[in-house]
């Protein structure tokens, strides 16, 4: 993508890259089976880190429980970058820990490496190196050697993030981006009227302007618009810190897809016994905080840090093994009756990197752990099928052709083993009444669900996800089209193919007549979400950029039998356009389409409530907001300059407010007042004011031209609108 080069960390889409290289285009095996490699090695970082901490029996206790801890197994069967992240994190902390006990200066070029990994693989952790500074300090004492170790960490990150930053100074232009340029929309996300406390990049309406802005400019722009958005609602922003921080340390799901009793089940009681027995062996080393400063670290800083950011369990994923060593502890105390702590000497004694003078028992037993650990990761980490015969291919292909009653056919069909389809390449052939069979190509798919349910007759899912969609609907000349009949078998489709949820990135639609294109919105992003009290009405929010219109967006409510759809339009530019004041009737159609700009803007937002199955306009409102240009009216012998304010239209009345600017040599503003439309173009004015001077000229050809009837009285009290025209001469 041209246009997005500097959103992705590199470390991981060159792992993945170098798996399509070595093994095929889209082979997601190997990654999910060198990822399960990767866990293993996490388990034993786990048992390392316990040891030196603590002793050998906290070790291979937190070595079990990290081989058989669901969230592990789960993650490394999903293409991210926590398996990877997490395994880096635990080794940049043993490294460290590592540096303290040996006061081993150049053992800190490792640490420096293993955290310059982990800013590769997630950006955030750049800023974990001042944050790092106090605890190291704190729990190594004030040395030289302290100093010198820890300029020696920096000096290591630097190092490995110098090809990075050098690539990113050359396809930004010469800006200096040592991580990526997606801080600002991830900070806006989480900080804007659009915000949850999780992830909501599908909600937010980006502002139009960052789309005529370079990738670099576009970040600091939104940073820029979230610390505005927090500083102008500080108690939001403190009231969604806890949100966040809820959804970090939750130990249910916080996806509806995953809140089934299942997974509620398997996450209370693998995440909630280890948090309980953390929190205890957090209280049994009080004694010792020095040793496990180091391990509290990357906790407080990551809770620091998604109750800024988005909240998520898996975002506390690489804290967890910090958590399972203090967890072996404690339970090592309880379960063999150790009373006290090891001494000082114990914890320095087991300075290498073996396992320690262990036992040859205990040394198989641990193997043994891992081996056992690396299987069952394989066997339930929900490996995708590579190739999928041809008789599922069109055995789905069945399903949704009776779904949608239109004929499909699926390029490519990927199916989880425990559930998640992956489809590329569907293509509908949609009949909408009036027009001639319709194309539907969904490009990229993702259908979270049980296996069973590719076959059932409704394929009807959790939750799916239309990567890319695009409809192109086909006009019959010969017919007159219902444009209702139209939104309402889209909508159909769009229900019929998702379910409960359906979301489309970067999709499109068209409307073509022979080889005209009628209509056509690009970069269409979409939501349907159902609304809690009936499944039969969505919640639709959509933005889009089209040829004719510009930059629109539309939220409101979408029913499957026939409830209102409420449309918000919105669109700005230095001209008016007709398709957004047809919904006006005709009186302020005449107003609006008489007026003509020559300079400055013009931002319309058009509100309509519409009946799309009977076609009955139940209620609209067009506000434009003038922006400080030269205007002119067909019907108005005077040109309008330096003209800015609100003018709306709501049923038959015209309301401006706060507009102010010159008609030839005369100067008006109007605080606050309203007109009344009639059919045949015609209006009266309301003037409620202390003092009016008008033009002789100007009164007469606003008599005659405009059929103004002025009714003037100053009434006793407030002045409800203040017209003042002012002659120069």
């Amino acid at each position: 993508d041209e246009t997005h080069q500097v959103v992705r960390a590199p470390f991981y889409p060159i792992f993945l890259a170098a798996c399509y290289e070595l093994f095929g285009p889209g082979a997601l095996l190997m990654p999910r089976l060198i990822q399960c490699a990767v866990g293993a090695i996490l388990c034993l970082l786990v048992f390392l880190l316990a040891q030196r901490v603590f002793d050998e029996r906290a070790g291979m206790i937190a070595a079990v429980i990290c081989v058989f801890y669901p969230f592990f197994i789960f993650y490394t069967g999903l293409i991210l970058t926590e398996t990877f992240f997490t395994c880096a994190l635990a080794a940049l902390v043993f490294a460290l820990v590592d540096v303290r006990d040996r006061r081993d200066v150049q053992g800190a070029a490792w640490a420096g490496l293993a955290l310059g990994v982990c800013v590769l693989l997630r950006p955030s952790m750049l800023t974990f190196v001042p944050f790092l500074l106090p605890f190291w300090i704190a729990c190594a004492g004030w040395r030289r050697e302290t100093v010198k170790s820890f300029v020696m960490v920096a000096g290591a990150v630097a190092i490995v993030l110098i090809p990075w930053t050098w690539r990113n100074y050359v396809v930004t232009g010469g800006k200096f981006v040592p991580t990526t340029l997606l801080v600002g929309k991830s900070l806006y996300e989480a900080n804007s009227d659009y915000a949850t406390g999780g992830p909501a990049m599908h909600l937010v309406q980006w502002p139009p302007e960052i789309e005529r802005m370079s990738e670099y400019d576009a970040d600091r722009y939104m940073k820029a618009k979230a610390v505005e958005w927090i500083k102008a609602n500080p108690g939001c922003f403190v009231k969604l810190a806890f949100v966040k921080l809820g959804r970090f340390w939750n130990p249910f799901p916080n996806f509806e897809e995953y809140r089934s009793t299942p997974y509620l089940l398997i996450s209370l009681f693998s995440f909630g016994p280890v948090l309980v027995f953390s929190l205890w062996g957090i209280w049994r080393a009080a004694g010792q905080w020095r040793q496990v400063l180091l391990l509290l670290a990357p906790v407080f800083y990551f809770s620091l840090l998604h109750s800024v950011f988005v909240g998520s369990i898996r975002y506390r994923m690489p804290v967890e093994p910090f958590l399972i060593v203090l967890a072996g502890h404690a339970l090592s105390v309880w379960l063999l009756g150790a009373r006290e702590a090891p001494s000082k000497a114990a914890l320095l004694s087991s300075q290498d990197l073996t396992l320690s003078p262990a036992s040859a028992r205990l040394r198989r037993r641990l193997a043994g752990v891992l081996v056992v650990g690396t299987l069952a990761a394989m066997a339930v980490s929900g490996v995708k099928v590579a190739r999928q015969p041809d008789w599922v291919r069109r055995k789905a292909e069945e399903s949704i052709s009776r779904c949608v009653n239109a004929p499909a056919r699926i390029g490519q069909l990927r199916v989880g083993l425990l559930g998640g389809t992956q489809v590329k390449d569907l293509s509908l052939k949609v009949t909408i009444p009036g027009c001639l069979p319709s194309d539907v190509n969904i490009r990229e798919a993702y259908v979270n669900h049980r296996l069973s349910s590719v076959f059932r007759k409704s394929v009807k899912a959790d939750f799916v996800e239309l990567r890319s969609l695009d409809i192109e609907v086909r006009l019959n000349p010969e017919t007159k089209v219902d444009v209702a009949e139209v939104i309402k078998s889209v909508a159909r489709l769009l229900s019929q193919l998702g379910g409960p949820n359906v979301t489309v990135f970067r999709g499109s639609v068209r409307v073509v007549e022979g080889d005209r294109r009628l209509a056509e919105l690009d970069r269409l992003d979409l939501l349907i979400a159902p609304e809690e009290k009936s499944a039969e009405t969505f919640s639709v929010r959509a933005s889009w950029c089209d040829q004719k219109l510009g930059w629109c967006t539309f939220s409101g409510r979408l029913g499957l039998r026939g409830p209102t759809l409420k449309a918000s339009i919105r669109r700005r530019d230095t001209r008016l356009t007709s398709q957004l004041v047809e919904h006006v009737p005709s009186a302020g159609q005449g107003l609006m389409r008489g007026l003509e700009v020559h300079d400055g803007s013009v931002d319309l937002r058009l509100d309509i409530a519409y009946d799309p199955w009977t076609g009955k306009e139940v209620k609209y409102a067009l506000a434009a907001r003038l922006g400080n240009g030269s205007f002119s009216h067909k019907k108005f012998p005077y040109p309008m300059r330096e003209l800015g304010g609100m003018v709306e239209i709501t049923g038959q009345r015209l309301s401006v407010s706060g507009v102010k600017g010159r008609m030839g040599r005369a100067e008006f503003r109007v605080l606050d007042g309203s007109i009344a439309l009639s059919p045949h173009m015609g209006f009266q004015i309301a003037v409620f004011a202390e003092k009016l001077e008008l033009d002789e000229t100007l009164r007469s050809a606003l008599s005659r031209d405009f059929q103004v009837q002025w009714d003037l009285f100053k009434p006793k009290g407030a002045v409800d609108l203040v017209l003042t025209i002012m002659r120069d001469d």
